[in-house]
């Protein structure tokens, strides 16, 4: 809440602050996804369209309010729409991924789930929504090894979560002075 404040205020001294309306976006999302927080969400990342109409991760969020809202056609628009601004945006192809299974076109979601591979072949959501695909398309060896592939990258990526997740609960000041400094 306070960052929303700030942001705001940065806001208020200058409306073209870039990326402030994104951010605001963001952090709303973060504290709830309920249907008030996703209304003000969207009129943030409207906003920040407005501000700059090349901006794919905005047209992305919008195709996220879309599928929170049980609605994947609409949701698929958006997703359709970030690749067209951003056809490397993996998270894009991902979730285009997902809402074309949830269609009923694993085919089309196929090809997305691949390219987001190839674009970053450490994506583990990109692993593990391709096995769906290739699950819901009978290839069972597919599905398989690209389920251990995801397990094996979710694996290797637990000690690094653990250790963000140690850095979140301490405060600044215990990671920035050691016991032996003065305070």
């Amino acid at each position: 809440q306070g960052a929303i404040v700030q942001y705001r205020r940065a806001l208020e001294i200058d409306p073209q602050v870039p990326g402030a309306h994104f951010e605001i976006g963001q952090l709303i999302l973060t504290d709830s996804t309920a249907e008030p927080a996703r209304e003000s969400a969207e009129k943030e990342f409207r906003a920040a369209l407005f501000a700059d109409p090349r901006n794919a991760e905005s047209v992305y969020m919008l195709g996220e309010i879309q599928w929170l809202r049980s609605k994947p056609e609409e949701a698929l628009a958006f997703y359709k729409q970030a690749l067209a601004l951003n056809p490397a945006y993996v998270d894009a192809h991902i979730a285009a991924g997902k809402a074309l299974t949830t269609l009923g076109h694993p085919d089309e979601a196929l090809q997305h789930l691949l390219e987001a591979i190839h674009l970053d072949p450490q994506n583990e959501v990109a692993h593990y929504r391709l096995s769906e695909v290739y699950r819901r398309l009978g290839r069972t060896q597919d599905a398989e090894r690209e389920l251990a592939a995801f397990r094996k990258l979710r694996d290797s990526h637990s000690p690094l979560r653990a250790l963000y997740q140690q850095v979140q609960e301490r405060s600044v000041r215990q990671q920035t002075v050691g016991s032996d400094e003065p305070q």
